[in-house]
C-alpha cells in the first residue's frame, strides 16, 4: 500500500479523522457566530444551519475558547460533571490541529486551504522566512516580522469576521496576549480588554451583560488547560485539577447569567501524550536536511519539507526506512486532493505555504524539528497536538 492509500485507509478505519467529514466543524461554528453577530456575506451551509438551530437567537452570546480542552479531556471528568452535562455534541477541528490554524479558521470562517495559516511554524514565501506565525516573529531568531517589512494584512490575507460584526462585541484576552499582532488581527474591529485572572474576566462579562446594549457578544480566550496538558500530560492530576478549577468557575458564571443569554464553550484542539521514545529528532546536520531546499517547518505531528526535485526519491526512501509506519509521507498534490486542509480549491497563498512533501503522524509520534539557526527543545513537553488522531481532532460543543 502506498503512502496516500494509507492515509485514506486511516480515515476509513477511524484511526485518523478527516477535518471536514462529519455533520459540522470549527469552520461552521465560526460562520454561525458571524451570522449571529450580523456579519455580512455569511454562507449558511448545512453544518452552520445545524449550529444555529442549536444556539437559537439569544440576546447575549458568550463564546469561550478553552485552549486544549478537547473531547478526550472533557471525558476525563466525571460523567455527571457540569461540563459533561452540557455537551451538545462533539465535532471536528481544522488541520493541522494547532492554535494559530484553528483560531484563524474560526475567526475567518474559512479553512487553512483558503486563509494560509498552515502550522505553528508557517513558511512565508513573500519574505522567504519561517515564522512563528501567532507570535508574528521569525522562527530562527525570534525577531519581529516587522523587521522584514511584513504587514499583518499580507501575513494573514483573509480578514477576520469580527471586523464585520454589527453587535456590541468585546474580546477578552489574557494580558500577556492582548496587545499582540495576532490578537488584534483575530478581534478585527472588536474592542479588546485584557484580564489577569478568569474571575476578573467573568466580572467583565457580567458588567457587559448589564449594560443597556442589545444584543451583545463577548469572546473569551483562556490558555491555561493547554499549558497544563503540554507540561504534565493529559491524564496527570495537575491537568485534571486545572480542568476542574475551570469547570467550577464556568458553573459559577452560568449561575449569574440572565435567561436571554447563551454561553457557548469549545476548544481549538485536544492533545495526545507522547512518551520519550515517540519523539524523533531531525537536527540541522541530519542527512534528510541535506536533501532539502531549506529548513523544516510545520508542527509536532505535521512537518513540511521542500525537497530538491532530484532528491525526492532518495528522501522518501530514507524517511520510510527511518520512520516506517509512524508517519505518512505524502505530496502537496495528494494533500490538496485529500482535502485535509479544507474544502474547495486551495488558494495560491496556502499552496505556497506547504512543502512539496509532508509527513503526518499516524499516532503519538512527534518530530522534533530544528532550523539551521535554532534548536527547539520540544522534548520537554508531554502533551502534543497538530495531528489527525481523534484525541487531537475532536472538540466539544458545550452550550449552557
Amino acid at each position: 500500500m502506498n503512502e496516500f492509500a494509507k492515509l485514506l485507509d486511516a480515515f476509513s478505519s477511524g484511526t485518523l479523522l478527516h477535518p471536514s467529514h462529519g455533520s459540522y466543524n470549527i469552520v461552521d461554528l465560526g460562520n454561525a457566530i458571524g451570522y449571529l453577530n450580523r456579519a455580512s456575506n455569511i454562507k449558511l451551509n448545512a453544518g452552520t444551519k445545524r449550529i444555529l438551530d442549536i444556539l437559537g437567537s439569544p440576546q447575549h452570546l458568550i463564546f469561550i475558547l478553552a485552549d486544549g480542552l478537547g473531547t478526550s479531556l472533557v471525558r476525563n471528568l466525571d460523567h455527571s460533571s457540569f461540563l459533561n452535562r452540557h455537551v451538545i455534541s462533539n465535532f471536528r477541528t481544522a488541520f493541522p490541529s494547532t492554535t494559530p490554524v484553528v483560531l484563524t479558521s474560526l475567526a475567518t470562517g474559512h479553512w487553512p486551504s483558503k486563509h494560509g495559516v498552515t502550522g505553528w511554524y508557517t513558511y512565508l514565501p513573500d519574505y522567504n522566512v519561517i515564522s512563528t506565525i501567532i507570535k508574528f516573529v521569525k522562527k530562527s531568531d525570534g525577531l519581529s516580522l516587522d523587521t522584514l517589512g511584513a504587514v499583518p494584512d499580507k501575513v494573514f490575507p483573509v480578514p477576520s469576521l469580527f471586523s464585520r460584526f454589527a453587535t456590541n462585541a468585546l474580546s477578552l484576552i489574557p494580558s500577556h496576549l492582548a496587545n499582540t499582532t495576532y490578537s488584534k488581527y483575530f478581534s478585527g474591529s472588536v474592542p479588546i480588554l485584557s484580564y489577569e485572572t478568569l474571575d476578573e474576566a467573568f466580572e467583565i462579562i457580567i458588567t457587559q451583560l448589564n449594560q443597556p446594549k442589545n444584543p451583545t457578544f463577548t469572546y473569551l480566550y483562556t490558555p491555561k488547560i493547554d499549558s497544563a496538558a503540554h507540561s504534565f500530560g493529559t491524564s496527570e492530576p495537575r491537568t485534571l485539577d486545572a480542568i476542574c478549577t475551570f469547570e467550577r468557575k464556568i458553573e459559577s458564571l452560568a449561575s449569574h447569567l440572565p435567561s436571554n443569554t447563551k454561553l457557548v464553550l469549545t476548544a481549538d484542539h485536544g492533545l495526545l501524550d507522547a512518551e520519550p521514545g515517540a519523539i524523533h529528532n531531525i537536527d540541522p546536520n541530519d542527512e534528510l536536511v541535506n536533501l532539502l531546499e531549506g529548513p523544516v517547518w510545520g508542527d509536532s505531528r505535521i512537518c513540511y519539507f521542500n525537497v530538491r526535485e532530484q532528491n525526492r526519491l532518495h528522501f522518501q526512501e530514507i524517511f520510510k526506512a527511518r520512520f516506517g509506519d509512524l508517519f505518512i509521507l505524502i505530496t502537496r498534490e495528494e494533500a490538496k486532493y485529500s482535502g485535509i486542509f479544507g474544502k474547495g480549491k486551495p488558494s495560491p497563498i496556502s499552496s505556497n505555504r506547504i512543502g512539496n512533501l509532508m509527513a503526518i503522524s499516524m499516532g503519538t509520534s512527534v518530530i522534533n524539528f530544528t532550523s539551521h539557526h535554532q534548536l527547539e527543545h520540544t522534548h520537554t513537553k508531554v502533551g502534543y497536538h497538530s495531528g489527525l488522531t481523534p484525541d487531537e481532532m475532536l472538540i466539544p460543543l458545550i452550550v449552557i
